[in-house]
């Protein structure tokens, strides 16, 4: 986000954006949040034990080992690598960053592939934020990527895709929200804003975020 005029700050919220109704914080909701002493813990209950002289945990004589994939000349991705590895450094996660050529992404190799330990990209909200959940958290979704299964969303979401009553599918939606990030599906990062260039003449054209354009009202000033 650098040079952009946009606060970076945390999504914490799988399914909704921070503009839309319905949208809540589900670190502070749930208090899965950030807390490198509640981290290092629950690390050390699993065996993960730190070795003073490298800084990073082991267990049966292995270190503590992830593996990021980071977009080769995408600067974000790149720079995403180098955060995480900084931070996980903190509690004794080492990452090691894997160059990543861009063709794998293109063609799908990296993530329908699941050749990665842990990997950035982005996911391109929309109007319909309950829409076609299945196709991201569903059970087998080719684009589960995370490969993870929660039977208690599968059948929440089943009930999200027949409900007509708007404020009881945003109920369901919170609820679907609040179960995808305990389960950690995956991180939302954070929110990034659409970004155009269009002549300076051109009128009412640019970045409609999740609006839509009317056509009646887009031309060159005179």
């Amino acid at each position: 986000l650098a040079g952009i005029d946009w606060a970076a700050k945390p999504l914490n919220n799988n399914v909704f954006i921070e503009s839309q109704t319905g949208y809540k914080d589900q670190a502070e909701a749930t208090g899965i949040k950030l807390d490198r002493a509640k981290a290092a813990t629950l690390l050390d209950e699993a065996g993960w034990k730190m070795n003073d002289s490298t800084k990073v945990r082991e267990k049966d004589g292995k270190p503590l080992l992830v593996k990021f994939a980071a977009l080769t000349g995408v600067k974000a991705s790149e720079n995403e690598a180098l955060t995480a590895q900084n931070q996980l450094k903190e509690i004794g996660v080492k990452i090691e960053i894997v160059p990543t050529p861009v063709a794998d992404f293109a063609s799908g190799k990296l993530l329908d592939g699941h050749n990665f330990d842990m990997v950035a990209f982005s996911w391109i909200g929309t109007q319909y934020p309950l829409r076609n959940l299945n196709q991201i958290y569903g059970t087998g979704s080719e684009s589960n990527y995370a490969q993870l299964s929660n039977p208690a969303l599968d059948e929440l979401i089943k009930k999200i895709n027949v409900e007509t009553d708007p404020a009881k599918r945003l109920e369901l939606g919170d609820e679907a929200a609040k179960l995808i990030w305990e389960s950690v599906h995956t991180l939302p990062l954070y929110q990034r804003p659409e970004l155009a260039a269009t002549d300076a003449k051109l009128a009412n054209y640019g970045a409609f975020g999740l609006g839509s354009p009317k056509w009646a009202d887009v031309g060159f000033m005179k």
